[in-house]
């Protein structure tokens, strides 16, 4: 695997964030490797996915695209395949990995306060590489 880097900095990838998830699932679903699987869903939510039949619909259309990424065996993993992880018990364990991934790449990851509204300020360009 090649490394990534972005101005001289070492990028975590999103399969390393994620290869270290606990695995509870069992039947078909385990043909899929689990951190392949939490991409694909990370991938659909933002493209307009709202549950597990839609993020198989949205992997089903791109299935050409997918292959080229991944190294699935298997067709793309069906709607039940998704249901069974997102029926996984604990959803800090998922936010501890995305919240790993999202610092390596952004920095810091301010949490913000549940129930507090966030102001929207003037904007801040990108500090140049």
């Amino acid at each position: 695997m090649s490394t990534l880097s972005l101005c001289g900095r070492r990028i975590l990838t999103l399969t390393e964030a994620f290869s270290g998830l606990p695995d509870t699932r069992k039947g078909p679903a385990v043909k899929y490797v689990l951190s392949e699987i939490m991409i694909l869903v990370i991938c659909a939510i933002p493209c307009g996915a709202n549950n597990r039949v839609e993020v198989a619909d949205w992997c089903a259309d791109r299935q050409e695209w997918l292959k080229e990424r991944f190294v699935f065996t298997h067709v793309p993993p069906s709607h039940d395949t998704f249901g069974g992880l997102f029926s996984l018990p604990d959803a800090t364990v998922f936010e501890a990995h995305f919240r790993e991934w999202i610092n390596a790449l952004a920095g810091i990851v301010d949490p913000v306060a549940k129930g507090q509204d966030v102001q929207a300020g003037p904007a801040t360009p990108p500090t140049p590489c």
